[in-house]
């Protein structure tokens, strides 16, 4: 059974971004309340274009990160010029979007393995898309909120 054939199986994915999928699959640890340790994402992503592939999965996303996300983006919806930029704490992961005057790329960072393999896609997008993510990382943060101090 091949990758795609796979990720077909995880449904609707949380977080898409022109060919770039992203499933939210759980916490990696569902019983903390610990921020650091209770915030942390089981997600699995895919990106293809003309004829590659990149799939990573893992506790490789914090919750922080979509909050960020989303905050770049509004901020980005808002000025329609400019950058929303999101490196990942762990390096599997980079988002950038540049726009200029309500359109520009996408550029994603997808990989497996840092340490041996690197895989940009770059797509061109318009502000339109701005909508999509922004309330994706909403309906992520809604089904697993931040867990921090103020409500464990």
């Amino acid at each position: 059974m091949s990758k795609v054939d796979i990720l077909n199986k995880f449904g609707e994915p949380d977080l898409k971004m022109n060919r770039f999928k992203l499933w939210v699959h759980g916490r990696q640890f569902p019983k903390s309340d610990d921020f650091w340790d209770g915030n942390w994402l089981n997600i699995s992503a895919y990106c293809g274009e003309s004829g590659a592939s990149v799939y990573t999965d893992g506790a490789i996303v914090h919750l922080t990160e979509i909050e960020k996300w989303l905050t770049v983006c509004q901020d980005l919806n808002q000025k329609l010029s400019g950058v929303a930029e999101l490196k990942f704490l762990e390096p599997n992961l980079v988002f950038e979007i540049r726009l200029h005057k309500g359109s520009g790329t996408l550029k994603i960072y997808i990989t497996p393995d840092h340490l041996n393999q690197d895989h940009w896609f770059t797509f061109d997008i318009d502000q339109s898309y701005l909508s999509s993510i922004i309330l994706d990382c909403k309906e992520i943060l809604k089904k697993y909120p931040v867990k921090n101090e103020e409500n464990v």
